[in-house]
């Protein structure tokens, strides 16, 4: 293949990684000849290719047609001895990245990612000591959210979870959305509260967690779950499961609210969406048109809630996930009289982590990211 070493504006051809020896004995001269010549093919039709690509995006991000001598300009570039430098420069100017991103997207964008004005996040400008001290006007007493946990001690070990997938149980705790300590807390909690409804929105490994608990308690709860994309769910349901279970394949956008409405003291909503807030998002609308409608004693969770409502340092600074869900969260909880936290997990981790440790194995490395909410 043909590639350029920064600072040789010779590229660099198939050949000359073809050791002296093995040219020697590729065969006769007219079989060397034929490999040099499908060789050279070859080289052409990666740069071609290459100038193909080039063309496609320099016109993406002019957007228009490019010249001639604009594509000449260009060719002559990609094979000089600054090319890498020539590339980033084209995407480091703001309007040459927009319109690049707005024909690939399809979606017109006001400023690039990371600009000031942007939700995505510039994690160059982000402080490493830019979490709260003090989670101001959010009634947050730890001591009694470390009650509220000793309620569901006697349920942890109830329902116990393989590690890895099992024909006895939907849920396994080696997996990447839903951790054993999440786990073993979501089970404990229907335990404990013996919800006659659950309504989950976004499902998959934590749904599995709500039915396994249900063949042990024998309590057929009702379940709705909310999901356009619910492959997962539908992956691990058994025959008996659509006794009780209801699917409804929608964004929870478009889920009539009467829905939620009719859940009942002790019913479980479990939140587990996109976690961004933005124009139309499910997160806004879950948080402004689904809550207030909630009736008293409704039990609500939200995932990937951490201790003093920031974001783990890897998902911000190494992932740079950009999620905001968090902190539309703490706004909606601050000066708050209509909800009460039961308990955020992660802060049960970081005030109490030997109880943690001491009431079940999963807790000895991380409590999850649950927060669980009750309408008052």
């Amino acid at each position: 293949m043909t590639t350029q070493n920064q600072g040789d504006a010779s590229p660099i051809k198939i050949t000359d990684s073809i050791p002296i020896d093995a040219q020697k004995n590729a065969g006769s001269p007219t079989e060397l000849a034929l490999l040099r010549e499908h060789i050279d093919s070859i080289n052409k039709q990666h740069l071609g290719f290459i100038e193909a690509i080039g063309a496609i995006l320099l016109e993406m991000g002019l957007g228009r047609k490019a010249s001639p001598a604009e594509i000449d300009h260009f060719r002559w570039q990609i094979h000089s001895d600054n090319a890498h430098e020539y590339i980033a420069s084209l995407f480091k100017n703001e309007n040459f990245f927009l319109k690049v991103c707005e024909s690939v997207t399809g979606n017109v964008m006001f400023v690039p990612p990371g600009h000031y004005y942007s939700p995505v996040v510039d994690v160059r400008s982000v402080k490493s000591g830019h979490r709260s001290q003090d989670i101001t006007g959010v009634k947050f007493d730890r001591d009694k959210q470390l009650s509220n946990f000793r309620l569901l001690t006697s349920h942890l070990n109830r329902v116990e979870f393989p590690k890895t997938s099992s024909p006895n149980a939907r849920y396994f705790y080696d997996n990447q959305f839903f951790s054993h300590a999440d786990a073993v807390l979501l089970s404990a909690m229907i335990q404990e509260y013996r919800p006659d409804r659950i309504i989950e929105v976004g499902s998959g490994f934590s749904s599995a967690v709500i039915l396994d608990t249900i063949d042990v308690t024998k309590r057929r709860t009702a379940c709705t779950f909310i999901d356009p994309f619910p492959h997962r769910l539908i992956e691990i349901l058994r025959p008996d499961d659509y006794d009780y279970v209801t699917i409804v394949e929608k964004h929870v956008q478009d889920v009539d609210l009467s829905v939620f409405e009719a859940l009942q003291s002790n019913d479980i909503l479990f939140l587990d969406t996109t976690h961004i807030c933005k124009s139309g998002s499910d997160v806004n609308h879950e948080i402004f048109e689904i809550l207030p409608r909630l009736n008293s004693g409704v039990i609500v969770h939200f995932h990937d809630i951490f201790d003093r409502f920031e974001y783990i340092d890897r998902w911000v600074f190494e992932e740079n996930r950009s999620w905001n869900e968090i902190y539309l969260l703490r706004a909606f909880l601050m000066y708050n009289d209509a909800f009460e936290i039961l308990f955020l997990a992660d802060t049960l981790r970081a005030c109490f982590p030997d109880e943690l440790k001491m009431a079940h194995k999963a807790f000895s490395e991380d409590a999850g990211g649950g927060l669980w909410l009750r309408k008052k």
